[in-house]
């Protein structure tokens, strides 16, 4: 939607000028750390690189109004917007 977009665009303007203090990505990280705390256990290293790895503003755009992803596993988290 047009709204989505515009949160979007803004999302990855702040994400830019905080040169990723804030990240619009940060879904896969935000998901292991609730399933570790769900599960009452800690993180493992390697899935938490493996998260990490897939957690960069710059892979996605907007574009025309339209979401553009340079990889097809960026997941958005724009709970922190």
């Amino acid at each position: 939607s047009p709204l989505f977009a515009n949160v979007l665009a803004d999302a990855l303007r702040i994400a830019a000028a905080t040169d990723g203090a804030f990240d619009p990505t940060i879904a896969p990280l935000t998901e292991l750390y609730r399933r570790a705390r769900k599960a009452g256990g800690g993180l493992e290293a390697a899935a938490l690189d493996a998260a990490r790895t897939r957690v960069d503003f710059r892979a996605v755009a907007v574009r025309d109004g339209a979401v553009v992803k340079a990889r097809p596993d960026v997941q958005l988290d724009l709970d922190g917007i």
